[in-house]
């Protein structure tokens, strides 16, 4: 609850307030853009970095360079390990909807390192 009282120089007086409720926070949801699946314990797999309990819908979609789909997911902490990929540069196009329900559509591309 916030209150605001404003008084002007004449000794006018006015009092306001207002009660916020389940404010909403965005929240921080990043996508790296390369990993090394070589079993190191270190970027293994490409997936985003976000609090998983935050996300309601999720699907993302790995291309080729010829946008053939070579991996799906709809479960946010399952990556792809890049397994049967020669390195290189792949698509991805990543929608998720946060818990107010709104939908967000990324597109970008990751360097699957070997």
């Amino acid at each position: 609850s916030y209150s605001v009282i404003i008084q002007t120089e004449e000794g006018c007086t006015t009092i306001d307030s207002a009660y916020l409720k389940d404010v909403y926070m965005p929240f921080y949801f990043n996508v790296p853009n390369a990993f090394t699946p070589n079993n190191d314990g270190l970027n293994d797999t490409f997936r985003p970095v976000v609090d998983y309990e935050r996300v309601r819908m999720f699907s993302m979609v790995i291309y080729n360079r010829w946008g053939q789909v070579i991996y799906e997911t709809t479960n946010p902490a399952e990556g792809w390990n890049g397994e049967d990929a020669p390195a290189g540069v792949y698509s991805w196009v990543i929608s998720f909807s946060d818990m107010v329900g709104k939908v967000v559509k990324m597109r970008g591309s990751v360097v699957l390192v070997k």
